[in-house]
């Protein structure tokens, strides 16, 4: 977290989140998480945009389904409350 706040001070920063089944899908998170992205500015003033992805079995992390769209557009909806640019992906 202090590598983004140091450098949304000096470039362009957009912030992704992968929304994993049962690790951080829960709605106070996306809260807790939209809260702090809000406080933060690119030079220009501008807010950071925060992309909401979607979680698929890969790899290492096979134990768990891919994350349901309804809840990539949900958690969006929640994070919309506090950013003005959210945008999902992987849906």
């Amino acid at each position: 977290m202090a590598f983004i706040e140091t450098a949304v001070k000096t470039c362009h920063v957009e912030l992704t989140t992968l929304i994993v089944p049962g690790e951080n899908d829960g709605e106070e998170e996306m809260r807790e998480l939209s809260r702090w992205v809000g406080r933060l500015r690119n030079p220009d003033g501008d807010s950071i945009p925060l992309h909401i992805s979607r979680f698929f079995p890969r790899f290492h992390m096979q134990d768990r389904k891919a994350t349901d769209v309804r809840i990539v557009k949900y958690l969006a909806r929640i994070a919309s409350e506090t950013l003005e640019y959210v945008y999902t992906g992987n849906c």
